[in-house]
């Protein structure tokens, strides 16, 4: 055991004077009080005290991740369900276009071929007509 200064354990600890005294605070490193000075005391288990504390903050960081990364792959599934909602609608809107197109194509089809049978014979008439006329001067 061995009581030593907080400027030294964070030196020996590795981490800022602030860490030692919030770990104190905490009550995952050992101290004592002595004449208005605070003390810490290491032992043969206070690394192992702070392994298990610096693993606990870093499973806490880690899971907080992992919850936020979950949090927006849950959105960006929302948006491509959204994205594929909007295709599939504009899908069905394009393939309403092209029946509507088609009908109308089918309507023009039949009203010029209804043209074609009115006209055709009246041209008939006309150049037979006009044959004649030239036959005749």
């Amino acid at each position: 055991m061995k009581k030593i200064s907080i400027k030294e354990a964070s030196k020996i600890l590795g981490i800022s004077e602030q860490a030692v005294r919030k770990r104190i605070s905490r009550g995952t490193l050992d101290s004592v009080k002595e004449n208005g000075h605070i003390y810490v005391i290491l032992e043969d288990d206070s690394d192992k005290k702070m392994q298990a504390d610096d693993y606990e903050m870093f499973f806490k960081f880690f899971m907080d991740e992992i919850e936020k990364k979950d949090l927006e792959i849950e959105e960006l599934k929302n948006i491509i369900k959204e994205k594929d909602e909007k295709i599939e609608k504009l899908q069905d809107e394009v393939k309403e276009a092209l029946r509507e197109s088609t009908k109308l194509s089918q309507g023009v089809h039949i009203e010029a071929r209804k043209l074609i049978e009115t006209f055709l014979p009246m041209l008939e008439d006309f150049s037979s007509k006009k044959s004649k006329k030239k036959k005749k001067s």
